[in-house]
């Protein structure tokens, strides 16, 4: 049972860093954003993309979530 707890706990490590190292393009207005790390996991995803909303315009789409580039 133990190594359930130890597979869930890697599955939200990894979507924790997921989180913070992407970002989202509006397609609608070009902006881009990031969602929270809860939103990330709790969010709608089918096929790599996730439904999410543009704080800028409040457009709602699948979008594919793009790494940030390293400084």
């Amino acid at each position: 049972m133990w190594i359930v707890w130890i597979i869930i706990v890697m599955v939200l490590i990894f979507a924790a860093f997921k989180a913070l190292k992407t970002h989202f393009v509006c397609t609608k207005c070009g902006k881009n954003f990031k969602i929270g790390i809860m939103k990330y996991i709790f969010t709608i995803h089918i096929l790599g993309k996730r439904l999410v909303k543009c704080p800028e315009c409040g457009h709602i789409e699948l979008l594919l979530p793009e790494w940030d580039k390293e400084q």
